[in-house]
């Protein structure tokens, strides 16, 4: 063996010492940054449970920088942009609802890619579409969340209320209303006690002039939750379509008393109360 070679073999043990020592520093520094970003990542929601949605983001994206592999870590991160207070009108514009809009579906987005078998993470980002009017992508979101859960009642109303919304959209889409009906009746099987279930397939049923079914659905969501004005001046306004004016009366003001914002309700139950009243006169 010549002397060249011997002086290769002689580096190799050093080498390979170097190579070890370099891998082991580098799994200690990766270790060290996913604990500084756990870190980040509790102070975080704590920000976030505290209302400090702006110092919550600072500290997910400091957590993501250093672990971006955490889904947990992008999908509170959207819920922080989310629950970001608006500014004042005149300061909100369509590059304002692309930015915010589009970073909470990004964050969800990547939640998903990192754990595509969390039902939750589904749930959350078709939540988001239903508010945001992307109901074709809700009703696929809870459509996955379902298939991972198939017993969670409340799945079956989150989807139901997305076919319902986008028939709004298409209104041509009749299926759109019988498909809804479906889930909103799957969900009443696994859970009777659910007042919204019945409160939306009465929705339903009204669209499909069905006022006496929608009628006994707004009952039905009264009697679990007896302290929502919403249901009652709902079914005041079924009764008005069936000519029971004195039973949309008596809504009409347990709408007023429970706190309606609807400025318009005074006006239906006047309006309601002088139609009793001419057909009082009319059967004198």
């Amino acid at each position: 063996m010549d002397n060249k070679n011997q002086n290769i073999n002689s580096l190799i043990p050093y080498k390979s010492d170097i190579l070890i020592r370099v891998t082991n520093t580098i799994e200690i520094t990766n270790k060290l940054f996913n604990e500084l970003a756990q870190f980040y990542l509790i102070r975080g929601k704590a920000k976030f449970n505290n209302k400090d949605y702006g110092g919550a983001i600072a500290d997910l994206t400091k957590a993501i920088e250093l672990n971006p592999n955490n889904s947990e870590t992008h999908l509170i991160r959207g819920n922080a942009k989310m629950a970001i207070p608006h500014p004042k009108p005149e300061q909100i514009n369509t590059e304002y609802y692309l930015d915010k809009f589009c970073g909470v579906l990004k964050d969800y987005q990547k939640a998903i890619e990192l754990n595509p078998n969390n039902p939750n993470y589904y749930i959350t980002r078709g939540r988001f579409c239903l508010s945001t009017f992307q109901y074709n992508q809700a009703i696929t979101d809870f459509s996955k969340a379902i298939e991972m859960n198939p017993s969670d009642a409340n799945l079956y109303l989150y989807r139901g209320k997305a076919k319902y919304f986008s028939w709004y959209t298409i209104p041509h889409e009749v299926s759109k209303l019988n498909d809804a009906i479906e889930d909103f009746n799957k969900g009443i099987d696994l859970n009777p006690n659910v007042a919204d279930l019945f409160y939306y397939r009465g929705e339903v049923k009204n669209e499909q002039h069905d006022y006496i079914g929608a009628i006994e659905n707004y009952s039905k969501a009264i009697q679990i939750n007896p302290t929502y004005f919403g249901y009652f001046q709902c079914r005041g306004w079924a009764e008005c379509k069936i000519n029971d004016y004195r039973a949309a009366v008596d809504d009409f003001n347990s709408a007023i008393k429970l706190g309606s914002p609807n400025v318009g309700i005074t006006f239906w139950r006047d309006r309601s109360l002088e139609l009793l009243n001419n057909l009082n006169n009319k059967q004198k």
